[in-house]
C-alpha cells in the first residue's frame, strides 16, 4: 500500500504523464498478479492519456490496495481473541487519506511518548519544567550526570530534524528513521527508570 501511497504523492506534482503512467502500469501489474478482481477494477494503462487521468487511477489504485488490506488485517485481529477491542482501527483509513502509513503513526507516537516520559519525571525528580524541551531535557540530562545515569541525546540536529519532519511537517518517515526512534526511545526509557 505504501508504494501506492508513494506514486500518488508523486503524481500529485507531476506534469508528464508518461512517466508517471510506466509507474502506475508496474504497479498495476503487481496488483493483478495477485488480485483478480485487479483487472477489472484499476484502470487500463492504455487508456490514460493525461496527468488526470494517471492521477484518477493512482487514487484508484490506493483505495483498491486500502481496501485489500483492512481484511486482511481484521482476520489477523480476529484471530488474536486475547486482545481488547481496537479503538485504532478507524484511524487506518484517517491515515490513508491525507497520505500517511503506520510508519509515520508509530514515529509520531513514539516521539510524544518520548516527551510525556521525560515530563514524567520532571515531576518525579521536581525539576522545573520552564523553558523549551531542548532546556528542560538539558536540565534532566544534567540531573541524571549526577547519578552517573546517562541519557540518550535528543538534541542533535540529526534527530530534531527527524521530530521536526514527522511531527512538525507530517511528512513519513524511512524505515531506519522509525527504527532509529524507537531505539532511542527504548535507550531513553531504560534510562529515566535508573533514576
Amino acid at each position: 500500500m505504501s508504494m501506492a501511497q508513494t506514486l500518488k504523492k508523486r503524481v500529485e506534482s507531476a506534469e508528464d504523464a508518461t512517466l508517471m503512467i510506466k509507474e502506475y502500469e508496474k504497479l498495476r501489474g503487481y496488483a493483478c498478479s495477485i488480485y483478480d478482481d485487479a483487472r477489472s477494477i484499476l484502470p487500463e494503462p492504455s487508456t490514460l492519456s493525461d496527468i488526470n487521468d494517471v492521477r484518477y487511477a493512482v487514487n484508484q489504485l490506493v483505495n483498491f490496495a486500502t481496501a485489500k488490506a483492512f481484511p486482511v488485517f481484521f482476520k489477523l485481529i480476529g484471530a488474536l481473541s486475547s486482545l481488547p477491542q481496537q479503538p485504532s482501527i478507524p484511524l487506518f483509513p484517517i491515515l490513508s487519506e491525507w497520505g500517511l502509513s503506520m510508519n509515520w503513526a508509530i514515529a509520531a507516537s513514539a516521539l510524544t511518548l518520548m516527551e510525556v516520559i521525560v515530563n514524567r519525571k520532571y515531576d518525579e525528580l521536581e525539576i522545573s519544567k520552564e523553558g523549551s524541551f531542548r532546556d528542560r531535557y538539558e536540565r534532566l540530562n544534567s540531573e541524571a550526570g549526577k547519578k552517573n545515569v546517562e541519557l540518550p541525546n535528543l538534541l542533535t540536529d540529526a534527530f530534531w530534524r527527524i521530530r521536526n519532519k514527522v511531527i512538525h511537517a507530517g511528512e513519513e518517515p524511512s524505515y531506519e528513521e522509525v527504527k532509529l526512534i524507537i531505539d532511542y526511545l527504548n535507550v531513553l526509557s531504560r534510562s529515566l527508570k535508573r533514576l
